[in-house]
């Protein structure tokens, strides 16, 4: 196994990374911040290191020169610095093996690495998880730019998966970041969310949500169904039962008894997932954990959710009253330097896109409500749905002068 520095100021992506990379054998360590990052590697020796360009405190350049003073071989990530410009500077001019643009394929990522450290040792498996049937596959999508000695990625070797990795702790927001960080990472795999007794968990294939799974009664298939007004209480017994003798998906059952059809299953699912992934987002604590398995059936509905448009319209339901404590009068939002999504990516009228223009940190949350056409509900759920995306944040440190702006 190799040992491994990871530095991304990102936490919930850093925390994702770590976990694939300890998912396949290695032993990481994870820092948020250059200073942290040039101690640890003028005091230890790593077997190589994954590093964002884009880092709070010093350059990533200055990380990557120390990596090249200590002979460890580096890797490059960046979501700013994009293009061959870059990617040449990265590899040349600061001793990178490759270099990968946001987003990126996570497993060509460790896949580049590997090829300088060697595989890891195969992961032990676990029991079976007991929502382990409720998988979903989706449609694979296109991998992104590499850039310098990164080989093509090889075909994945069988695997065994891991148990559970225990990440990190919720705190406000948290839900939304992780959905981004899966979705700047295309990675595969599932996220288990847990608050007191409540366990939840989301599948995702290539960085999308494709299906979630709680252990709240109301929230299983059937039930949602009836709550939906969609199966009367009087079937919910059918079911359970033509499921279970006929080893079924519950809507699978629900449509050999007539109940719903093959589009509706796929529409209902649809929205479970969103209903599911919505009620964690008033989580303001508990804990989230990572796991790499993937579906071992092959009869389930391939579904795919766009997680920024997901993102938007949970931030668009909350009510005002909580919008109001999120978004106080006199608060100044600033555009991300960093954002998880590209503009385009992200479904905005015009009274939105405005928004996203005119919140440059110069104008208050106030003020942007007297400027927009929008009622103040809309105006204070779009922030609020900018803000969880990753698009617009909060400075408290104004004495540098980072002013970006999203319009002309």
């Amino acid at each position: 196994m190799a040992r491994l520095l990871i530095i991304e100021d990102q936490a919930e992506l850093a925390a994702l990374v770590s976990a694939a990379a300890r998912a396949r054998g290695h032993v990481v360590t994870e820092l948020h911040d250059g200073a942290a990052a040039l101690a640890r590697i003028a005091a230890e020796r790593f077997d190589a290191a994954i590093v964002d360009l884009l880092l709070p405190d010093v350059p990533g350049s200055d990380v990557l020169g120390a990596l090249k003073a200590r002979g460890i071989p580096s890797f490059a990530v960046s979501g700013v610095y994009k293009g061959e410009r870059f990617a040449q500077e990265a590899v040349s001019l600061h001793g990178a093996r490759a270099f990968f643009e946001k987003p990126f394929d996570l497993d060509a990522l460790l896949a580049a690495v590997e090829k300088v450290t060697g595989p890891a040792a195969e992961p032990t498996s676990p029991e079976p998880d007991d929502l382990d049937e409720l998988r979903i596959p989706a449609p694979f999508f296109e991998r992104d730019k590499v850039w310098g000695e990164a080989p093509a990625p090889a075909p994945a070797r069988p695997r065994a998966a891991p148990d559970w990795a225990n990440a990190g702790t919720l705190s406000p927001g948290a839900i939304a970041r992780l959905l981004n960080a899966y979705y700047q990472a295309r990675h595969t795999g599932e996220l288990k969310l847990r608050h007191g007794q409540v366990v939840k968990v989301v599948y995702f294939e290539s960085g999308k949500p494709v299906y979630a799974a709680s252990n709240v009664a109301t929230e299983r298939f059937a039930r949602f169904c009836a709550l939906r007004g969609v199966l009367p209480e009087s079937e919910l017994a059918a079911v359970a039962s033509l499921a279970k003798e006929s080893n079924l998906r519950t809507g699978e059952a629900m449509i050999q008894l007539g109940l719903i059809t093959a589009e509706q299953r796929r529409h209902l699912l649809e929205e479970q997932i969103k209903a599911i992934i919505w009620s964690t987002f008033g989580w303001t604590e508990g804990e989230y954990a990572f796991s790499a398995r993937r579906p071992q059936r092959v009869d389930l509905v391939k579904l795919s959710v766009f997680p920024g448009d997901l993102i938007m319209e949970g931030a668009r339901r909350e009510p005002l009253v909580n919008l109001r404590k999120k978004l106080p009068a006199d608060r100044r939002l600033f555009p991300t330097t960093d954002p998880p999504y590209q503009l385009h990516e992200i479904h905005l009228g015009g009274p939105e896109a405005h928004l996203l223009v005119w919140a440059d940190g110069s104008k208050t949350v106030e003020d942007l409500v007297a400027l927009s056409d929008l009622g103040e509900r809309e105006v204070l759920g779009t922030l609020y749905g900018f803000e969880l995306l990753g698009l617009l944040e909060e400075r408290r440190d104004l004495t540098k002068d980072r002013r970006i702006s999203f319009g002309l």
